[in-house]
């Protein structure tokens, strides 16, 4: 099985900046840890943008082409600072497995950042960015948004969590692994 982890933005396009964290810097380093701990454990893992600079979407498509399996790695943001927690979106229709990863990677993440959501995306409501992002793969896919930038307390556990970034990514690894 072949697992296409993409970390979502890159330089110039820093994606969300809220409380010391840098969308871009944290997908990319979150991406490379579970696409290091997939190969570790003897799985076919790839990285769509593996360095900081932007990819276009044709050749993260180019690169995520044959894979099993692609996760979109982000964080999210919110103009209330309220709102906070990790996500998962899958685009309509997905499948029970596809499902079932999705709830895995969300209730294995740390306690700071559950309870965790999953969502089917929609072209033209507020998810239509996810949505892009998804029907751009040609392979099952799902998008991970790891925790609000813009809550306080999300942002304080994801620094927490940077520090000790296998919190995060093992659990996203054993889940894309089950698959």
């Amino acid at each position: 099985m072949i697992i296409a982890i993409d970390a979502g933005h890159g330089w110039p396009d820093r994606g969300a900046v809220a409380n010391g964290l840098v969308e871009h810097s944290a997908n990319l380093a979150l991406a490379r840890r579970v696409c290091e701990l997939l190969r570790d454990s003897g799985h076919n893992a790839t990285l769509t943008r593996d360095t900081g600079r932007l990819v276009s979407w044709a050749t993260r498509r180019k690169r995520a082409e044959g894979a099993d399996l692609v996760c979109s790695i982000h964080h999210n943001a919110a103009p209330d600072p309220s709102i906070g927690g990790a996500q998962a979106y899958l685009l309509p229709g997905p499948s029970d497995r596809l499902t079932g990863a999705a709830w895995r990677i969300l209730d294995g993440l740390p306690a700071g950042l559950r309870p965790g959501k999953v969502f089917q995306t929609h072209p033209t409501d507020w998810r239509k960015r996810a949505h892009r992002v998804l029907s751009s793969f040609g392979s099952p896919s799902l998008l991970l948004e790891v925790g609000y930038l813009t809550s306080a307390v999300d942002a304080a556990n994801l620094h927490r969590y940077y520090r000790h970034i296998d919190t995060l990514a093992r659990p996203i690894a054993e889940a894309l692994a089950a698959y």
